[in-house]
């Protein structure tokens, strides 16, 4: 089994940027995630079959006909789930039209290759840092911090695989697909 998801990837611009936020937040119990490893996760998988990641590829080819490039603008840092019982710091993008119809797009054609279906609504983000275990912190004052000056322009999504190690996770990405543009 493979465990991996579907995202888009930051440019190095982007990374920076999202770097530099992160820098401007008290990390006191939280374990903050390399800039290289930033995404926005489209679609989690899960264990997938090495005998299912055709149809997951054909799948996704699907889905990015007439995509179009995706263009976000980030809009705030946040805790996820919520302020109460926060597990992630992320920095949040608007839910545009485009990536929303790609995220609808993508869950269809997978509903099709025998995936379910996410049930909660899409919010695009990317993991800041993650709550340590057993942390008495994790309340980061993340109010003040702005992120309307990041952008993540895409013109393609990745197929990744993540690797769950003692150290965290490793990314590889298995398969990159072109958001073709809309005739």
């Amino acid at each position: 089994m493979i465990r991996c998801f579907i995202a888009l990837e930051p440019d190095d611009a982007a990374r920076a940027d999202l770097r530099h936020a992160a820098a401007e937040l008290d990390m006191t119990g939280w374990r903050q995630t390399p800039a290289g490893k930033y995404h926005i996760t489209l679609k989690f998988l899960g264990d997938v079959d090495a005998n299912e990641l055709d149809a997951v590829s054909d799948a996704i080819r699907r889905a990015c006909a007439d995509a179009g490039p995706i263009s976000l603008r980030g809009t705030r840092v946040a805790m996820i789930p919520n302020d109460r019982r926060p597990r992630v710091l992320a920095a949040m993008f608007e839910a545009t039209p485009r990536i929303t119809e790609l995220v609808e797009r993508l869950e269809v054609m997978l509903a099709d290759a025998g995936f379910a279906m996410e049930g909660r609504a899409y919010h695009p983000h990317v993991t800041l840092a993650r709550k340590r275990r057993g942390s008495a912190g994790g309340r980061a004052k993340v109010r003040d911090v702005r992120l309307d000056h990041i952008t993540i322009e895409a013109d393609r999504i990745a197929l990744i695989q993540s690797i769950l190690t003692n150290d965290g996770p490793i990314y590889e990405v298995m398969a990159r697909f072109a958001l073709e543009a809309k005739a």
